[in-house]
C-alpha cells in the first residue's frame, strides 16, 4: 500500500510545532491548532475545486470536437444531422450530443 503525503501535510506538522513555541498565556493551545488546521483544510479544497473546474473544461472541449468531427462526417455522407446519430458516431451519451448539437 502507498501512502501519499501532501507537501500541505507537511507542513502542517512544522507549522504547529512553531505556533505551539509561540503561544502566549492568552491563547490556548486547542484554539490555536482549531486556526491552523481551518486555514489548511481552505487551502486544499481551493486546489482540489481549481483542478475539478480545469478538468470539466477539458472534458467539454472534448465533447464539442467529437460532435463537431460527428456532424462534419454526417455531412459529407449526405445524411440527415441528429443527436442519436451523432452520439453512436462520436460515441458519446445521447443527451450530451443533443446539448452540443443545439448549442
Amino acid at each position: 500500500m502507498r501512502i501519499k503525503i501532501l507537501d500541505i501535510e507537511m507542513t502542517i506538522p512544522n507549522k504547529l510545532i512553531e505556533k505551539v513555541d509561540k503561544l502566549g498565556e492568552n491563547e490556548p493551545v486547542r484554539e490555536a491548532l482549531e486556526n491552523l488546521l481551518k486555514n489548511a483544510e481552505v487551502i486544499e479544497n481551493k486546489k482540489k475545486a481549481e483542478n475539478t473546474k480545469k478538468a470539466t473544461e477539458t472534458k467539454k472541449l472534448k465533447a464539442k470536437e467529437k460532435v463537431q468531427n460527428a456532424v462534419n462526417l454526417l455531412r459529407l455522407q449526405g445524411e440527415e444531422v441528429n443527436a442519436y446519430k451523432i452520439s453512436k458516431i462520436a460515441n458519446i451519451s445521447y443527451n450530451t450530443a443533443r446539448k452540443y448539437l443545439s448549442k
